[in-house]
Order: structure tokens, then C-alpha cells, then sequence
């Protein structure tokens, strides 16, 4: 298998609506599906009667230049590119869990809670993460929503959420019967 960190090589990930983002193939990786597609690229050169294994990063990019993002749009796709740049310069904390308080600052470090902030994305962000198979970017924005939701009451998080409450009083009371311990 190749060294990537050592690459300066690049790849063309294109989001879903066809916007073309040049990443460096270092930054790129962080990405699961992307490291895998690479991989898989890597298969295909075993069979190459090439010995120069030097060239393996330019076999790559030879091969695979552009990679679909398919589920991801242009505006997420740029912001989890940032974090992957961030995350080559500044790698995220390990994250204590259960969480013990709900101030994400105290979490993370403070570069990662203004990239949580910055916009109002967490959702796509979490879908983002999860599709392109990103651990880190997948645990920050799941700690960001379990510190939104920590300490609420459900009706605190169907506000939050704006999700409509389907449950009768009658079911919601034996709800509350049944889940006494939960208290």
C-alpha cells in the first residue's frame, strides 16, 4: 500500500450538484470512501509488471482524478474539505464520553467549535460525515447534537428539532408510566 501523507498529488472531488473541489490526496483520505477507492486503484497496479514503487501516488491520480461525492452538495462538500484541511493541521481532541457537560467549548478545541457554528448545517454535516465514511468529522457533529439535546425534556427537543408531537396525552402518559426509571 502507498504512502499518501507524503503526497503532494491532488484529487478532483465533485459534489452532487457538479461543483469540482481540488483536494490535496493527503487531506482527501481522511475520507474512508476515498481511501477506499484508492485502494481498490492500488489493486489494479499489482498487476502492473511496474517495479517502481516510488510512482505509486502517480499511478493513482493516473487512475482515479476525479471522485463523485454524490450524496454531498457543493456548500457541504466545501465545509467538510475545510475540516479535513484542519484536521491535517490541528487533529481533533479525543472526546471523554459520556459527555459530562453540554459546553461544547469545553469539548472540543475552539477551532472546531467555530467551524460548528459558523453555519446552521449540522444535519448535512452528520449526513455528509456518515456517507463519505469521515470518523472524526462524524464525532464532532454527533457531540454537537448530543449537547444540544443533553438535559432536555422531549418536548424541549421537538421545539428544537420542530417535530411535531404524534402521541395522544393518553399514549404520552403511559409512556411516562412505563419509563418511571428513566427519571
Amino acid at each position: 500500500m502507498a504512502e499518501f501523507t507524503e503526497s503532494k498529488k491532488c484529487v478532483n472531488l465533485i459534489s452532487s450538484d457538479g461543483t469540482v473541489f481540488t483536494v490535496p490526496i493527503e487531506n482527501a483520505i481522511l475520507s474512508n470512501l476515498v481511501k477506499v477507492m484508492f485502494e481498490d486503484c492500488n489493486c489494479d497496479n499489482d498487476n502492473d509488471n511496474d517495479n517502481d514503487n516510488d510512482n505509486d501516488n502517480d499511478n493513482y491520480t493516473d487512475k482515479i482524478s476525479e471522485i463523485p461525492i454524490m450524496n454531498v452538495s457543493t456548500t457541504i462538500l466545501s465545509r467538510v474539505i475545510d475540516f479535513m484541511e484542519h484536521m491535517k493541521i490541528e487533529p481533533l481532541n479525543d472526546i471523554e464520553q459520556p459527555l459530562q457537560t453540554t459546553d461544547i467549548s469545553e469539548i472540543v478545541q475552539e477551532r472546531y467549535v467555530t467551524f460548528l457554528n459558523e453555519k446552521n448545517d449540522i444535519y448535512e454535516l452528520v449526513n455528509a460525515s456518515n456517507y463519505m465514511d469521515i470518523k472524526p468529522l462524524l464525532t464532532l457533529t454527533c457531540v454537537k447534537l448530543a449537547t444540544m439535546i443533553k438535559d432536555k425534556s422531549s418536548e424541549e427537543i421537538r421545539q428544537l428539532f420542530n417535530i411535531k408531537n404524534d402521541l395522544t396525552p393518553e399514549d404520552e402518559e403511559q409512556i411516562k408510566e412505563e419509563e418511571k426509571w428513566v427519571e
